[in-house]
Formats: C-alpha cells, sequence, structure tokens
C-alpha cells in the first residue's frame, strides 16, 4: 500500500515562503526610509519660527547665522529674508519678510515681520556678542518640503520610488493585518502616510515565516471609509497639509 503524505505541509510551507520574500521586501523599504530619514537629518534643514532663531541664539546653542534676501541698508520697502543656522546637530531655517522704514526693532506684534538693522538685533541677542551674521552670496535653494524638513535635492524622487514599491507590496502582497487593502492606502496615499507608509511596512505582514503560515484570521481590521476618515484626524493632529504624494 503507497501512502502519500506531505502535500498539507508543503502548501504550507510555500505560503510561507511567499510571505517570507514580502516581509524581506518590507524591510528593504524600511531600511530605505531610515536611509532617507538620516539624510533629511545631516543634511536637509528643518523649517522652523523667527522666534526659534532668537532663542537659539540667545541660549548660545549657534553662533553663526546665514542671511539670504533682505534689503540693501540704504532701501526702503519690504523683501523676504531667510536664515539658516546649526542648532542640536541639524541645520534649521527661518523666513520673515524685512522692512525697511519707520519704526525700527523687531515687531512683538508679528513673528513673520522684522524692522530696521536684523543682522545688529540678532548679535544683541548673543550672550557673549559673538555670533557671526554672514550674508550668503548665492540665493537660497528651496527643495521638497517633507513634515516641515526641507530635504536634499534626490530625496523626492526616491521617496516617489520607494511609495511605488510599497503600492506594490499592498496590491500584490499577502492580505494585510490590522486593515483591509483600501485602509491601508488610504494611510499610505495621503499626507499621513509620513507615519502611515512606516506603520504598514512595519506591521501589516508578519516577519516569521511560520507565523503566516499557522496565524489566525483577524476578528477585526480597519475599513478604507473609516481609515479615510481617520486619515483626516491625523492630518488635523500632526498639522499636515492635505495633498496627495
Amino acid at each position: 500500500m503507497t501512502v502519500t503524505v506531505g502535500a498539507p505541509g508543503t502548501s504550507r510551507m510555500q505560503r510561507a515562503l511567499r510571505t517570507d520574500r514580502w516581509g524581506i521586501a518590507r524591510a528593504v523599504l524600511l531600511m530605505g526610509i531610515a536611509a532617507m530619514a538620516l539624510a533629511t537629518w545631516i543634511s536637509g534643514a528643518q523649517h522652523v519660527s523667527f522666534r526659534d532663531l532668537r532663542g537659539d541664539i540667545a541660549s548660545g546653542r549657534t553662533h553663526r547665522v546665514e542671511v539670504y534676501g533682505g534689503l540693501p541698508p540704504d532701501a526702503h520697502g519690504e523683501a523676504t529674508m531667510a536664515f539658516r543656522w546649526n542648532a542640536g546637530g541639524h541645520s534649521r531655517l527661518a523666513e520673515v519678510t524685512a522692512v525697511n522704514g519707520d519704526g525700527g526693532g523687531m515687531s512683538a506684534g508679528s513673528e513673520t515681520v522684522v524692522r530696521g538693522d536684523v543682522s545688529e538685533q540678532l548679535i544683541a541677542l548673543s550672550p557673549q556678542r559673538d555670533l557671526q551674521v554672514a550674508r550668503a552670496t548665492t540665493d537660497l535653494t528651496v527643495g521638497t518640503q517633507i513634515a516641515g524638513w526641507q530635504t536634499p535635492d534626490w530625496i523626492a524622487p526616491a521617496a516617489i520610488l520607494l511609495w511605488l514599491a510599497a503600492l506594490v507590496v499592498l496590491v500584490n502582497g499577502p492580505q494585510p493585518r490590522f486593515g483591509t487593502r483600501w485602509a491601508w492606502f488610504w494611510m499610505i496615499a495621503t499626507p499621513v502616510s509620513v507615519v502611515g507608509l512606516p506603520a504598514f511596512l512595519l506591521v501589516s505582514g508578519p516577519w516569521r515565516p511560520d507565523t503566516a503560515a499557522g496565524a489566525p484570521g483577524q476578528r477585526w481590521r480597519l475599513t478604507g471609509g473609516k481609515a479615510f476618515l481617520l486619515s483626516f484626524v491625523i492630518c488635523s493632529v500632526l498639522g499636515l497639509a492635505w495633498s496627495t504624494p
């Protein structure tokens, strides 16, 4: 008598191997996100307010500020002025409207308007009055902004490729956990993708093949409609602008 065994086990192993391949893909994409975040921290700049610049100078966290734009000393009118400096191990950016004319001194009523000689006013905030204010000879290039950070030029195309790869994982990979495919789509296709995309790559599938082979089905999963509404709430909490990637 001939007995055939192993077919069910083979099927489970094949499913596990397929899941493991998708897990590897998710891990690679997560490493890509980590690399882009590190590059942005090192080479990018965080957009902050002019008040943050004054605070960093007054606390001695920075001793050099680069100034872009503005008006010549003998000119009257207004123009955009940008400042770039280092504090806390990374670059920061702030923009104001500089006004030359009557009424010098920093405007207490507005964070975005300053009057008079801004350089002298910033130097006066320095505890040792040793602040270096350097006027840049080139224009400030404002690239892509992600979650309040100006990123290096290569980040935007890399982010698009990474997002498309994540979409392939979502559409062609195993049924995701904790949410339907439509639910995860709204989590990665709206501004909430800043947190939604890493979350999808981290928790939407198992990391161990044996877990994938024998895991029971989930009783509750986020649906597409609820995820769409949830994305609005998260965007409001995080202050993210509603736009497509």
